[in-house]
């Protein structure tokens, strides 16, 4: 008898195998010991109790289509009383999905020549770990040398088809060859520079910016950016991302793009700066507000400022300040304008910017102003006198023209202007000291800026000259009169310019003024001894006024004729007595008549000593005169009835009718006064009224007869000064 060692059911091999589904597999029994032959049952669970139909052989086919546990039992053939039956131990076949190599990502890529893409594999299901392989073909037949990772970098040169192939590790391991990726080669991307290229725009507007790529695969993306660098990598304030970008920057500024493609390939375009300009300003038209004279013409220029050069103009004229109006008269900067009225001018100016909305500004109406022709009226005073050593101001009086005026002077002595050369001042009045004859004129050109420029000439103004005025010594010269007398003083002026005006004044320095004393001659009554003068004006342009030397009047007391001595005296017949008179006071100088009767009456011939020797026959009575003689004027204010008489057409004789005219030997009637009348009656004041300075002889004891030469009075009671002069005897 054959003992053989136990029967051991061994395991299942291969153990723990891992299929994909709808593989197969062949698990086999390990027996040993007991006695062969062995018989197999196998079973679709790890405790041998769900027996696989036919399963009976010492290996089984297994194809299961979820992970499965198999078991098999195992007898042998002993002759023992208890047979042997063995369950072998669980065996699980792990069933894996199918492999399945999926399509090649990025699908039908696209790159640009030189760059390279990153082909990534896509094995889904099957047993790990999978191993790859990478051909260049779409049908895993040209395999790439040491291409065997889940992803492929490709390089290629011109258009290829990439695929894959895909094992996994299952038992018996599946293989798989992925579809066909076909990567496309374009040419090289470019960002190519942005239009407008470096535009120009006005403060406010704003700029479309395009992108310009080209190459590389499409479609594109892109990425705006803005900044202060010219370096696109510097500039890092984002903007859009189309292929346009409307940007409205407020100062100078760089703006680029960014272009990624299709292949992801990505480049940035050079920088493009927009210039931002100051707004646009249509600046006042210059000059400003022009004046020129009629015929003349006037350049305006416009002066805009801000914006983009360079500028377009339209000018426009009108007769209202409203602008534009009416149809455009150039097209330039500047314009010339020869207007015969006043006339307002406007310009409209468009820059050259590339921005929106477009810009075009009109300038405020600029009013030219017409003025008429520029004259150089006669210079004033006209053809005036003056004294040697005065001086003029001479006046020019242009007109017309655009004021102000610049003048210029001359002098000389031919009456034509042109002649005159010597060169004086620049001012509109002139002052002159002209030592003889000279003749005057300017020439003005006036603050009118048109062209030509405007000049005119005037006449010439001839000023005259008379010698010094002088006042010459009065007469008589240093005269004596006695207290209660009067005389005549008489101003001696020379040279100057007839006629002449006085004032006489009680000292010797034309100081203290004597009221009325305006005449010639001046009839002095000095109580004491005094000093006159006169000041002479005379009529020269300027007048000149000269004071006279002074002229004292001396002044002695009263002549009186004291009484004769020896008084009364007694003499005998035959005797002869000398009989002295006793003068005092008046004049040094006296001479005596002696008389034989106490009146002054019966003159004795030759008894004009101061003594007298008297031999009477008989008692007899003398007396004696002292004649002085003296200039004696007579002053009365007289009133009375004006009577006129026609003489001629201007001419009337004044008969002068009062009382004590008999007092008067020759009447002038220098100054006349309304008597009785209130100021203003009859539409006539009390002012004197002066007739002319002419004396007439008195025709009869009260009535005077002078000429007046004027307009017609109306008779009226009038008073009247009357004075005389004549060589009176004082009797004593």
């Amino acid at each position: 008898m054959t003992v053989s060692p136990a029967l051991v059911a061994g395991p299942i091999t291969p153990g723990a195998p891992t299929i994909d589904a709808g593989q197969s597999i062949i698990l086999a029994a390990t027996p040993s010991g007991g006695t062969a032959p062995y018989s197999y049952q196998w079973y679709a669970d790890g405790s041998c109790t769900t027996a696989i139909n036919g399963a009976t052989s010492s290996s089984i086919l297994v194809s299961p289509s979820a992970t499965t546990t198999y078991s098999y039992k195992l007898g042998d053939s002993s002759q023992g009383t208890s047979p042997s039956l063995r369950c072998s131990a669980s065996n699980t076949v792990a069933v894996n999905p199918v492999l399945i190599a999926n399509p090649i990502t990025p699908a039908t890529p696209t790159i640009d020549s030189g760059q390279s893409v990153t082909l990534t594999s896509h094995a889904l299901g099957g047993t790990s770990t999978i191993s790859y392989q990478w051909y260049s073909d779409g049908t895993c037949g040209a395999s790439i040398t040491g291409a065997t990772s889940s992803i492929y970098t490709a390089s290629p040169t011109t258009t290829s088809t990439y695929s894959y192939k895909a094992i996994d590790s299952s038992f018996s391991p599946a293989s798989q060859c992925s579809a066909g990726d076909t990567v496309t080669v374009a040419p090289g991307l470019i960002a190519s520079g942005i239009t407008p290229a470096t535009p120009s725009i006005d403060d406010g507007q704003s700029i479309t910016l395009t992108a310009h790529p080209s190459g590389g695969a499409t479609p594109y993306s892109y990425q705006w950016n803005s900044g202060t660098s010219a370096t696109c990598t510097s500039d890092t304030t984002a903007l859009g991302t189309a292929a346009t970008q409307t940007v409205s920057p407020a100062a100078d500024t760089y703006y680029c793009y960014t272009v990624t493609d299709a292949s992801f390939s990505a480049q940035s375009s050079p920088t493009d700066l927009v210039t931002v300009n100051p707004i646009l300003v249509a600046g006042a038209v210059t000059p400003s507000s022009p004046r020129i004279d009629s015929g003349q013409s006037v350049t305006l220029t416009a002066n805009p400022t801000g914006g983009t050069n360079p500028y377009h103009y339209k000018w426009y004229s009108s007769t209202n300040p409203i602008c534009p109006s009416g149809t455009p008269v150039a097209a330039t900067a500047t314009l010339t304008g020869s207007p015969t009225t006043n006339t307002y001018y406007c310009y409209t100016v468009t820059d050259s910017s590339s921005g929106s909305p477009a810009v075009s500004v009109t300038s405020a109406a600029s009013l030219a102003t017409v003025n008429p022709v520029l004259a150089a009226g006669p210079i004033t005073p006209s053809n005036p006198s003056i004294d040697n050593g005065q001086s003029i101001i001479l006046t020019a009086n242009p007109s017309g023209g655009t004021a102000t005026y610049q003048y210029r002077w001359y002098s000389g002595t031919n009456p034509s202007c042109s002649s005159d050369t010597t060169p004086l001042g620049t001012g509109s009045t002139q002052a002159v000291s002209p030592a003889s004859l000279t003749y005057y004129c300017y020439r003005v050109t006036d603050s009118s800026i048109g062209s030509p420029t405007a000049s005119a000439t005037s006449v010439t103004n001839l000023v005259a000259v008379s010698s010094p005025l002088t006042a010459g010594a009065i007469t008589p010269s240093s005269p004596a009169i006695d207290n209660g007398q009067s005389i005549t003083l008489t101003a001696k002026p020379s040279g100057g310019v007839s006629p002449y005006s006085y004032q006489w004044y009680s000292d010797g320095t034309c100081t203290a003024s004597i009221p009325s004393a305006t005449s010639s001659t001046y009839f002095a009554s000095p109580l004491i001894s005094t000093t006159y003068s006169y000041k002479v004006t005379d009529s020269a342009y300027s007048p000149a006024s000269v004071c006279s030397p002074g002229d004292t009047v001396n002044v002695s007391l009263a002549l009186v004729a004291g009484p004769i001595a020896p008084a009364n005296p007694t003499i005998d017949a035959g005797q002869s007595v000398t009989l002295t008179s006793h003068a005092s006071g008046g004049t040094q100088g006296l001479s005596y008549q002696w008389y034989s009767d106490d009146t002054c009456v019966a003159s004795m011939t030759g008894a004009t000593s101061s003594t007298y020797t008297a031999s009477p026959g008989s008692t007899s009575i003398y007396s004696y005169t002292m004649v002085l003689g003296w200039y004696m004027q007579h002053t009365r204010l007289v009133c009375g009835i004006i009577n006129l008489q026609r003489f001629t057409r201007y001419d009337y004789h004044i008969l002068l009718q009062g009382d004590r005219l008999s007092e008067f030997s020759l009447v002038t009637m220098f100054s006349w006064r309304c008597c009785h009348c209130k100021p203003n009656t009859l539409g006539r004041s009390t002012e004197p009224i002066v007739p002319d300075d002419r004396r007439w002889p008195k025709s009869s004891v009260n009535i005077a007869r002078v000429r007046w030469h004027g307009s017609p009075l109306l008779p009226m009671v009038f008073g009247w000064l009357l004075h005389d002069t004549h060589t009176r005897c004082d009797f004593v």
